[in-house]
Order: structure tokens, then sequence, then C-alpha cells
């Protein structure tokens, strides 16, 4: 499909819509978009097509499943063609603004009550270029809606230094394209409060066809499925877990996308894992309710947890490299794995030390990002520690799911499994 091909692996948070009209309107498109919010849209009136890039990946997967499940995208009488354009990464000055709360949408306030959506593009279209405006006269304000969140922060900098616009009030207001839970339509993998996700990892390739046959069905997820409450979550519940069962056991289990935190209550018998996407969690839930996940002998039994809201500190950290689990190198012998484990513990509970005697490193995997944040900036100022090499390694329950394997009875042994997750550590972490 001309223009929404993606020659590398790494998912793509751009829409390419191709047969588009000639006569074509930004809102003609936008009046269709309500899964997440965007960042731009781009209309090349001369070629017939248009690039809409959201946030985050979640949001224009969600996008693309909608309008290639049955359902088609018709605008003025014509099929727009739905696929996949190129990646690409979110300008720094967008992201910034972004945490801050900026949209493409700019609140203006303290309006007379006369003015017109004339007067307001007048004024506002030089900043770039306008899709919607909405005026509620009997609140004396207004919304208008750039094509781009980089138009709209222009102008939310700069038009309340002109004098016309002296003491009127001009913010961010919600991107209307952002799902609304009052709203009975499509349903958005992100919220207005920005809580987008790591668009550049996943467990799978979003543009191939998967080897595990439940991945791939997850991938043609209908836009029935993503109407429920599932669509919005990245946390899935673990019960049914076996009392001998470690924090440990269970990461080994999982596969298909980094985490964001797991929540053991061993107690209780029961996890709270959150990824940092909700793709991989709706995959991972695929795997536990059609293929089944058994730890010591117990199959898991699985199920959506509440919808956890991803700082959008640890979420630009995420973008940058960051994960639960803090490399060490260039160890000597004074760095034991004792040793690792009380130093690190200040930082937060840990999850599994890996120790590689033979390379002379180390990986400590904590239950979340946050820890492992804390312990990279922290560690680095023990004397111990001054001069060796400390980064964030690899999560390995991001790596690829893996086919069961079976025993003589028939169910997974989890034995093997977690020798397996150790083996990935080990492999993966390097």
């Amino acid at each position: 499909m001309g223009g929404a091909s993606n020659s590398g692996s790494e998912p793509s948070r751009t829409i390419y819509l191709g047969n588009l009209p000639e006569d074509t309107t930004y809102n003609d498109i936008l009046n269709h978009v309500h899964t997440g919010v965007v960042e731009s849209l781009r209309l090349l009136s001369e070629k017939s097509c248009g690039f809409l890039s959201f946030l985050d990946f979640t949001s224009a997967q969600a996008f693309y499943m909608e309008f290639n499940s049955g359902h088609k995208l018709s605008i003025n009488g014509n099929d727009v063609r739905v696929g996949w354009g190129k990646h690409s990464t979110i300008p720094s000055t967008v992201q910034t603004a972004v945490q801050s709360g900026a949209t493409r949408n700019v609140y203006l306030g303290n309006l007379e009550e006369n003015i017109t959506e004339e007067e307001l593009k007048a004024d506002l279209d030089t900043y770039g270029q306008i899709e919607h405006i909405k005026i509620v006269p009997e609140k004396h304000c207004a919304f208008v809606h750039f094509t781009s969140i980089s138009a709209a922060i222009n102008c939310v900098t700069n038009l309340p230094n002109e004098s016309k616009w002296e003491g009127r009030r001009v913010n961010y207001g919600k991107d209307r394209c952002a799902y609304n839970a009052k709203q009975g339509g499509s349903q958005s993998l992100q919220n207005q409060n920005f809580n987008f996700q790591n668009p550049f990892q996943f467990g799978y390739d979003p543009y191939g066809s998967s080897r595990n046959p439940q991945m791939a069905a997850s991938q043609m997820m209908s836009q029935s499925y993503m109407a429920g409450n599932s669509a919005t979550s990245t946390t899935v519940y673990l019960g049914n877990i076996h009392p001998d069962t470690t924090c440990e056991d269970i990461c080994n289990a999982i596969r298909g996308g980094i985490l964001y935190q797991i929540r053991y209550l061993s107690d209780k018998h029961i996890a709270f894992v959150t990824f940092m996407d909700a793709t991989a969690a709706f995959n991972f839930y695929q795997l536990l309710t059609y293929q089944g996940i058994s730890i010591k002998g117990r199959r898991l039994k699985g199920g959506w947890g509440k919808p956890v809201q991803i700082p959008a500190s640890i979420l630009m950290a995420v973008q940058n490299g960051a994960s639960r689990n803090v490399y060490i190198g260039n160890l000597d012998e004074s760095i034991t794995e004792e040793k690792l484990r009380t130093d690190f513990s200040e930082y937060g509970d840990i999850e599994l030390i890996n120790f590689l005697t033979e390379k002379s490193c180390a990986f400590v995997n904590f239950t979340n990002v946050q820890s492992a944040m804390n312990a990279l900036e922290g560690i680095k100022n023990k004397d111990d520690y001054r001069k060796l090499k400390i980064n964030f390694g690899k999560d390995r329950c991001g790596n690829a799911p893996r086919l069961p394997k079976t025993n003589s009875n028939g169910s997974e042994g989890s034995g093997s499994r977690a020798r397996e997750g150790q083996a990935d550590a080990v492999v993966t972490e390097n």
C-alpha cells in the first residue's frame, strides 16, 4: 500500500490515509478520530492522501483496527485506505509541552459575547492551520483545534502577548479526538492526562504476521472488543497462583511486553501485572485465556485489573531506554550477589538478580521501573560503584512470547519455563 509501508520493525504512531476525495478537509477526517490524542494531521491534496500522527502507537493501532476490521472509513462517498505511515519520533519541544498539558486544542476564555468564528480564525490562523472552532457564548469561551500540537504551542506562547488578547485566558483544552468514557464510540487507549504508552518497545511486530496464532488473532481484534474496558487497561490480574510461587517465577512466565510494575500479593495468591502498553497487556491476556499459562503445576486465572496511570516522567524515561532492570558492569570480586541485594534493596523491591561471574557483570531486576530509575541515579554516588558501568538492562518480559512446551499430561511444565526464563535473562541482558 503506497505510503503505508514501514521498512523498519519499529511500530509507527502514524496512519496513512489514501484515496481521499479532492475536497477532503481536516475536519472531515478528524470527525472520525476518537481513539487518542492527535499530534498532527497532514493532507497532500495533490496525491489524494494524508498522514495522521497520534501521540502514541497504541492509539494509532486502535484507529487502524477500527477501520480494518470490516468497518470502512468513508469520506464524502469514498472508501479511504487506512494503512501504516513511516515511524517517526515526536519532536522534543512537543514532548516537553505535552508533559505540561499541551494539546492541539487552544482554550480561549473571558471572550466578548458577540465574538464570531471568523474573527477568531483571523486572529489565530497566523499560528497554524485551524481544523475546528467551537464557541460557547454563554460561558464567554471558545475552543480552537489546530491540525498540530506544535501550532497550538505557538498560539498559546505568543497570543497573550498581543494587545487585543491582554486579560483574556489562553490555555490548552482537551483534544476532541481523545477518548471520552461518556461517548459510545470507539475506545481510546489514551486519555486527557496523556497516559500514552511507549511507542518504541513492543512484544510483536505490528506489520507482519505472528508465528503464534493467538498473537496473530490479537492483531485482528475487532472494534467490538476495543469497546470493552480491556482496551484502556494495561494491567492484567493473575489468580490461582501456587503458594510456593515467587515473583521471579511469575516474571519468567510473562512475555510479549516490558513491565511498568508487578504487584504480587503472595498471601492472597494473586498478582497484578502492569505493562507499559495496552497492546502487550491484551496479547498476554490472550495467552492466558486461550493458550493457558501454568506455574508449578497450576494454570493461572486471568482477568483485567483497574487501569493504572503511568507517570509522564516514566513514560519519557522508558522511551529513552529505561526499564525495571539495572545493568552493572566491570565487577570485581568485592561485589557479590549478597552485596548487590543489600545495596540495591534500599531503592525498592527486587524481583531477580542475575550474577554473571564469567562476564564480570550483573543485572538487578526490580518489581517496577521507578525503583530502577531511583537505583540508577542513587547507586552511582556510592563509593563502591563510582567506577563501574551502570545502565538500564533489557526487561526479559519484553521478549517474544513462546509456544508452550507440554509434558505427558498435556499441561505446561512450569519448572522448564522458569529455567527458560533464567536463560532468557542471561542471553538477552548482555
